[in-house]
């Protein structure tokens, strides 16, 4: 039985040590994940909900017929998705959002929910999108729903859905998405998993020739140094080896040993090795031997193809180049990117040489269309207020005049195609109303000339003018993907090819051929219909894959991307209908996906028999305000920023957020130093401006400098601090830059002691703020952005006790500039502090001293503070080092830092009696930081030392460094 082990065996003392960074790491990563938000809709929207027994859809109004339909799916869907990992899971609220263009899905376990993007991805296979989302998040809920039991049931009940952080976070993100993809493809009849594209990345990492020893925590926690494909990819074909050499329980075993002792560090290695004698690089290492065989099996029967390389500067970073196109004196345009650089489009000549031609913004799904001189593209611009509601609009760049223009706003047009006459665009629209039809444009004002709905209201991919008045286009409903033609002039339609189950993808036109991307026999190749001919033909045989194909009648030639283990490479080949070979249906060398599906209940049609239409009613706003999902038999501050500056204390907490996340609450109390301290907390952002309350209730009141012969009587009240801020978070963001703009208004409120001409209570400050960042998007390799700017500024004054504390008025900003190599950066801030001062009372200083004076002057207030530094950060190594199932690590990068400052009117003490008045302060120094993963959790950590020398004290000083990102919730 699962339940049989006797954990006293391990080591102890390894347990404790484990046991106390887990629990720190587990606090920062279920705290952020809990209040985690995707964001919100516009409070103008209203919503709706259907109730059945196991789920509850939250959806728009005037959503439902969408919403009924994934009620139906996911109801008929759940006896096969969970029957695999053995449960039955709980009821569930799932979220709908239908104003975003971002397609995603997920499910969280804190509090528990699923949010659902309906809008499909451009690069979607060919599955409906629905049935997609409800095979892969349904097996989320199922997975969640294996963690509760055992340990982690009793924690429950001290933490609410806390405890669930626990096994989540010893069950690796390769497994829960892995095992996710797993289901969408064996309960379908396409998915991930069926497609070449997806293993196409680890397929040419791992074949004969080009292989370099990977080790497992550098396959799942990625590299600076080298490419590696992400944790879904890996996961797949981990969770399915697995699967097929162990038997179909394995994941539903170990998932549910994780969950009956989800306090035993390595819980999962331990169930492997005591169930299945094998261990999670066990498993790694017999899946990509096994995968290497077939690979290599697969390539040595391949007829290659003679197709010749475009040439491009030769690098030792993974770089790739997307959507080549011919432009004229035989130059390629393309879009690159790197390891070590953003996306650029780029022209590149015949010897190779490169220029810049344009930094585009958010691409979303890209893709560059090119005829004559001018080039389009469709890039994401995201509501300046609203996080779940962004367009995508469509962008053009005259190449011969170098104008960029911006042809619409507000759309939802994806997938643009430049007619040959170089007067139109065609474009694919996918309305919030989950309607699909092709759009024609005109390219001058981006005006729509003709709006043709698709078939079946299928979701369309893909155009490409095959004549100056016919459009080709796939369209992908519940029977698979299609390849139309439609008629722009006579408003008609007609099916040339399919349906099919096979990824046909990226369509292009030349002479009577409709030539096209597709995985036919296990690897992505371009393949040519003849209209009116007799069937496919395959253009293009190619070792990893063949993407992005273009032509011209011109040029006898399709230009190509073709894949490497070092990127995308533009190639080409001559267009030869002799030479082409008509499509021979052989099954992939990888029948993985056949083989699992014999261990399933059945596959999943996605068309039930009979359509349910459930009742729907009203889901109003304030009855669903609060959510209790989380509690804690300890107390820490909510905004879980810093655990190390902020502890964790004896008390409670209780943590609440919405459905629609919206309003995120707690309620603690904390016991401190022997008192009592009540810590309320609110933040809605519902409306425009988001409403924040916070407060701290208890210990003795706090009290100022009182003269010598006045002497405080009565001390029996608490002590009260509260805050409330409202503040607008605009994101201005449309192009290469992303520009954050956040105004905001504060008063807080402190009932602290101080005299004027007699003993006063209570001191109300005001702060009015602007913070506005403006920087380049970052490259992975990056430390700091290129270029930005950031200016916070901040003035705080106390109108009703003037007297006391006068005004504080704050600013800093900061300069990002490029290093001397790419990826180095430096960095030029200044602060500077004006304090108008009364009766000698500093309440804070918002300008510190340079780095390393904390060491030398514990307390320092002064009216006024300016400081000016210069930052150099730059990588030094990416190592790449991995002690096993202790650390990995990925990156060591060092900064120099030179700061001035002075300080005027300067109290070095805790009381106003030494008082100087002006001083000046400098500090030199490096920081030498890791970036590295820890016993083999996701979230990266970084940690280091600074030292710090101070030319005035002729002394230097060390200093531990160490954070947390998060941003990965």
């Amino acid at each position: 039985m699962l339940n049989e082990i006797n954990p006293v065996k391990t080591d102890m003392k390894r347990i404790y040590i484990f046991q106390f960074f887990l629990l720190q790491l587990i606090i920062i990563a279920v705290a952020k994940g809990q209040f985690y938000s995707s964001g919100t809709e516009p409070f103008s929207i209203k919503w709706e909900q259907i109730k059945t027994e196991h789920f509850k859809i939250i959806y728009p109004k005037g959503f439902y017929a969408e919403a009924n339909k994934l009620t139906n799916l996911f109801t008929d869907a759940r006896p096969l998705v969970d029957y695999t990992m053995g449960v039955r899971p709980r009821k569930i609220s799932v979220l709908l959002h239908n104003h975003t263009v971002y397609s995603n899905g997920f499910v969280t376990m804190a509090p528990r929910r699923m949010e659902l993007v309906t809008t499909p991805p451009q690069n979607e296979e060919a599955i409906d999108w629905f049935e997609d989302l409800t095979l892969h998040e349904s097996r989320h809920v199922a997975q969640i729903g294996a963690m509760g039991r055992g340990i982690t049931n009793l924690i429950y009940y001290l933490t609410g859905q806390f405890s669930y952080g626990l096994p989540a976070a010893q069950t690796p993100l390769w497994l829960i998405e892995g095992d996710a993809v797993v289901t969408e493809t064996v309960l379908s009849k396409s998915g991930r998993g069926r497609l070449p594209e997806f293993s196409m990345y680890l397929k040419a990492l791992y074949s004969d020739g080009i292989y370099r020893k990977i080790s497992y925590d550098k396959s799942y926690f990625g590299s600076y140094r080298d490419f590696i494909p992400d944790y879904y990819q890996l996961g797949y074909q981990m969770s399915a080896f697995s699967r097929l050499r162990y038997g179909a329980d394995i994941w539903q075993n170990t998932i549910k040993f994780v969950g009956n002792y989800s306090v035993l560090p390595y819980a999962l290695n331990i169930s492997l090795h005591k169930f299945y004698k094998t261990s999670i690089t066990g498993i790694y290492t017999s899946t990509i031997d096994s995968l290497k065989y077939l690979w290599n099996k697969e390539i040595n029967k391949t007829n290659l193809s003679d197709y010749s390389n475009i040439p491009v500067r030769a690098t030792n970073c993974y770089t790739s180049y997307r959507y080549p196109f011919k432009y004229k004196d035989d130059k390629i345009i393309a879009l690159k990117n790197s390891l070590k650089d953003i996306d650029r489009i780029v022209i590149i000549d015949s010897t190779g040489k490169e220029r810049v031609i344009h930094t585009p913004g958010n691409m979303f799904n890209a893709r560059l269309t090119v005829k004559g001189d001018m080039l389009a593209w469709d890039e994401v611009v995201p509501d300046p207020r609203w996080e779940q509601r962004d367009y995508s609009v469509i962008k053009t760049f005259d190449l011969t005049s170098g104008k960029l223009r911006q042809i619409t706003h507000r759309s939802k047009y994806f997938d643009p195609s430049i007619s040959p006459d170089s007067k139109y665009i065609a474009v694919v629209e996918s309305s919030s109303g989950h309607k699909f039809s092709l759009v024609i444009l005109d390219i001058s004002t981006g005006k729509e000339i003709v709006k043709l709905p698709s078939p079946d209201n299928s979701f369309l991919q893909y155009p490409a003018w095959f004549s100056d008045y016919q459009v080709c286009v796939t369209g992908t409903n519940t029977s698979g993907r299609y390849i139309y033609i439609l008629d722009i002039k006579n408003h008609t339609c007609k099916n040339i090819y399919g349906p099919t189950y096979k990824n046909i993808s990226q369509l292009t036109a030349w002479n009577n051929f409709i030539l096209f991307r597709a995985g036919f026999n296990g690897t992505d190749n371009i393949y040519a219909l003849e209209i009116g001919g007799n069937g496919i033909q395959q253009v293009t045989s190619v070792p990893f894959g063949a993407f992005d194909p273009e032509t011209s009648d011109s040029s006898g030639l399709v230009i190509f991307a073709g894949y490497t283990a070092e990127g995308f490479k533009p190639a080409f080949e001559t267009l030869d209908v002799d030479q082409w070979k008509p499509v021979e249906q052989k099954k992939s060398v990888n029948n993985w996906p056949e083989q699992l599906a014999k261990q399933e209940k059945g596959v999943f049609s996605g068309t039930p028999d009979s359509i349910i239409n459930y009742k729907s009613k009203p889901y109003f706003r304030v009855s669903n305000l609060l959510n209790l999902h989380s509690w804690a038999p300890f107390y820490v501050n909510p905004s879980f920023d810093n655990i190390q500056d902020d502890p964790i204390k004896s008390g409670i907490i209780l943590l609440s957020q919405n459905i629609l996340s919206t309003l995120t609450s707690s309620i603690g109390l904390s016991y401190e130093n022997k008192s009592l301290f009540f810590h309320p907390a609110f933040t809605y952002s519902g409306f425009y401006p988001v409403f924040d309350f916070s407060g701290t209730i208890g210990g003795e009141p706090e009290r100022n400098i009182f003269p010598e012969n006045v002497h405080l009587r009565d001390t029996s009240f608490l002590n009260v601090n509260l805050l409330l801020k409202t503040y607008v978070p605009l994101r201005l963001i449309n192009g290469k830059y992303r520009n954050i703009i956040i105004p905001r208004i504060e008063t807080e409120y402190e009932n602290r002691l101080y005299y004027n001409n007699g003993i006063k209570r209570g001191i109300t400050y005001f702060n009015y703020g602007i913070y506005v960042y403006r920087y380049l998007k970052l490259a992975q390799r990056d430390i700091y952005p290129e270029w930005g700017q950031y200016i916070n500024m901040l003035f705080t004054h106390t109108p009703f006790e003037h007297t006391q504390y006068g005004n504080l008025f704050t600013t800093t900003g900061i300069l990002f500039f490029p290093g001397l190599i790419k990826n180095h950066s430096l960095r030029i801030s200044g602060s500077v502090q004006l304090q108008k001062i009364r009766r000698f009372y500093y309440p804070f200083n918002r300008v510190t001293l340079p780095r390393g004076y904390s060491h030398v002057i514990r307390a320092f207030r002064a009216d006024e503070i300016g400081k000016i530094s210069g930052d150099y950060s730059l990588p030094l190594f990416y190592p790449d080092l991995s002690i096993p199932s202790v650390i990995y690590i990925k990156r060591i990068r060092t900064n120099l830092f030179s700061e001035m400052g002075y300080a005027r009117n300067i109290v070095e003490a805790a009381s106003a009696i030494t008082e100087k008045k002006k001083a000046y302060y400098n500090s030199v120094g490096i920081d030498l930081i890791a970036d590295f993963h820890l016993f083999r959790l996701i979230l990266p950590i970084s940690a280091g030392i600074r030292y710090a020398y101070l030319p005035k004290y002729g002394e230097g000083f060390p200093e531990l460094l160490l954070s947390v990102d998060t941003s990965i919730f």
